[in-house]
């Protein structure tokens, strides 16, 4: 579903009283695509829980909405690469058309001026823990965000190969389709 010409919101299913939900955000540097004919992006949607409707069926996992923005160059228009004052503020409004869900932004990079302009904004988000070295491995610090490195993207990629292949995650956000079109799997 688009939302009116050069919409920035994609949704595939509203909310619903009950369900859970849950915003991502990954925000682009743009060094990865230095060179590249496609230009890196912004990558920020929300995620509905699985459940059991009525019927007692089972819904997997759906990624039910995206930041979308129009963008004629770019394949089906998902080329976001707003301020990150805007991309905060939108992506807000979305997890609150979403009861509020917490939004899990990923910490590297630019990903901590994101998350102080999510603060900000007063929006529910993620924290992780970490030991805390300095004052003891017992004690423990809160941090804002995930961290990506290269042992932690393996297992994410891993595990949404899982899910494709499991058919326990649905995806029809047609530019992440293709995205993960390109994923090979490997014995």
């Amino acid at each position: 579903e688009r939302l009116g010409v050069g919409g920035w919101a994609w949704i595939a299913e509203p909310p619903v009283e009950g369900r859970a939900y849950l915003a991502f955000a990954d925000p682009m540097k743009g060094e990865q695509s230095h060179g590249s004919a496609r230009r890196d992006t912004h990558g920020c949607g929300i995620l509905r829980e699985g459940y059991l409707d009525a019927a007692k069926i089972h819904h997997p996992t759906e990624l039910v909405a995206a930041i979308y923005v129009e963008d004629p160059g770019e394949f089906s228009g998902a080329a976001c690469r707003w301020e990150l004052s805007v991309l905060a503020h939108r992506l807000w409004l979305l997890a609150g058309y979403y009861g509020g869900c917490t939004i899990v932004p990923e910490e590297n990079n630019y990903g901590g001026v994101l998350i102080k302009e999510l603060l900000d904004l007063g929006a529910d988000v993620w924290q992780r823990e970490e030991p805390d070295h300095e004052r003891g491995a017992r004690r423990t610090l809160r941090k804002y965000g995930y961290q990506t490195n290269s042992k932690t993207k393996r297992y994410w990629v891993e595990e949404l190969a899982k899910s494709i292949f499991e058919q326990t995650f649905i995806c029809r956000f047609k530019p992440a389709v293709a995205q993960l079109a390109a994923f090979v799997q490997n014995d």
